[in-house]
């Protein structure tokens, strides 16, 4: 991960947040979740008076179990763990995607990093938005995050010894699961870890033990997973009852609320929603990553096609930390998208290329979104 070495576009990506959170963030409840999940820890964690929130965010109320039942501290502490997470995730996304465009033979200076990570804030200010409420869903990316980072890493290096490797592994598999305790929906980015390490051409071992690695890897992640959300206080039943509630949520709000929509209308509700983060800039250069990888039979585009078909029984709900899973390989499409864009004019074409993207990412914000 070189790509750490000189981390200005690290500084640069945590100054943006720090000051739109300054200038824009509250410590006040946004909506009635946060106030509820507050609310259980406030009134003495007593199941009968006031019982959590959900269950799929069961690890979360562990940690803030540690807190005395103080509303202003609770309060304070559960924001601002939102708040730094989300600034962690963008970066351990980003960190992510430098990784995989250097795979692929693109060598970015540490400006031109810095120019990429400005003009992702800027193209998707859903980045911003999903930290300025509660959500522990900005924590379970994290660790999921770094355990595909690391498990990334592991595979791909021919220096480490057997029980380097041994332990590595194990530390991805916990970090993993630590993750989906924070928040069970995560789990679906198992799938985009397991397709990057099947796919993954720094991975010199045959593909036949390639996927046997996968296969354990994923059964041990999985398992883990539903250990630690028990050592979170939920047990199986729970898991299938909320994962009912969670259908039913989705097929009656957001895009699906209308029975009798056409196709049309859904499509459109469902666009509508997630503008803030699918802007018109985001969206094209979106676009124009999965044809360059499908162009140039990347391996990479089946790790995209597996973050895709994550969130494919959420997408229509419109709700962006249900399909935040797919937010790497959206990144990382994106990314491919804008590196294509920049490197294909030259000289006075690329002047006005540079005005036409600087128009595209500054109007949003002047209109509205």
């Amino acid at each position: 991960m070189q790509n750490i070495v000189k981390p200005t576009w690290m500084f640069i990506t945590a100054l943006i947040f720090l000051i739109i959170f300054q200038f824009s963030g509250t410590w006040i409840y946004i909506d009635g979740d946060d106030a509820t999940s507050i609310a259980y820890h406030v009134l003495g964690r007593n199941i009968s008076m006031q019982p959590p929130y959900s269950p799929y965010q069961g690890m979360m109320d562990k940690l803030l179990g540690l807190l005395p039942s103080e509303e202003p501290t609770l309060r304070t502490v559960a924001f601002g763990i939102t708040r730094l997470a989300s600034i962690l995730m963008v970066i351990l996304i980003l960190v992510l995607v430098f990784d995989w465009l250097q795979e692929s033979g693109r060598q970015y200076s540490p400006s031109l990093r810095a120019i990429i990570s400005v003009v992702l804030l800027l193209a998707a200010p859903e980045l911003f938005y999903l930290g300025l409420v509660y959500s522990p869903t900005m924590v379970a990316m994290c660790f999921v995050l770094l355990a595909h980072l690391l498990i990334k890493q592991i595979v791909a290096s021919q220096a480490l010894s057997k029980t380097r490797h041994v332990f590595g592994t194990g530390i991805s598999i916990i970090l993993f699961g630590v993750g989906v305790a924070f928040r069970w929906n995560v789990l679906a980015y198992g799938l985009v870890i397991a397709t990057n390490i099947l796919f993954s051409h720094l991975n010199t071992e045959s593909f036949s033990n390639r996927l046997k690695f996968v296969i354990s890897w994923s059964i041990l992640a999985v398992t883990t997973s539903f250990l630690l959300i028990s050592i979170s206080g939920y047990g199986f039943s729970n898991i299938q009852e909320k994962f009912e509630t969670i259908l039913y949520v989705i097929n009656q709000t957001g895009t699906s609320s209308v029975g009798n929509s056409s196709f049309q209308e859904v499509l459109m509700r469902m666009f509508l929603t997630l503008s803030p983060l699918l802007s018109p800039v985001f969206g094209i250069a979106i676009l124009i990553g999965i044809i360059r990888m499908v162009k140039d039979h990347n391996p990479l585009g089946y790790t995209f096609l597996a973050g895709f078909l994550s969130i494919l029984p959420w997408i229509r709900s419109g709700v962006p930390k249900f399909i935040i899973t797919a937010l790497p390989v959206l990144v990382l499409a994106f990314a491919f998208g804008l590196d294509t864009f920049l490197t294909y004019f030259h000289g006075a074409h690329k002047t006005v290329a540079c005005g036409l993207l600087s128009l595209g990412l500054l109007l949003p914000g002047f209109i509205g979104i």
